[in-house]
């Protein structure tokens, strides 16, 4: 129903509008594009913590156990 009104909307505007509309669309695509990048580096680098963190107490509890 709704996309029904946006195709007979998007039909009846004008070319200069359509054209706005697509640039500013764009602009948006890129917006989201950047911040799901910037996502993804951040959760690459939290993952990485983890690993590490893990690693590191295996490490801890190797010393442990050689302590005991």
């Amino acid at each position: 129903m709704c996309t029904k009104l946006l195709v007979e909307a998007w039909k009846d505007m004008h070319v200069g509008a359509k054209r706005k509309i697509n640039m500013i669309l764009l602009v948006i695509i890129d917006v989201v594009k950047e911040a799901r990048s910037k996502v993804s580096e951040k959760l690459a680098k939290m993952h990485d913590g983890v690993l590490n963190a893990h690693e590191e107490s295996k490490d801890l509890e190797k010393v442990l156990k050689d302590l005991t």
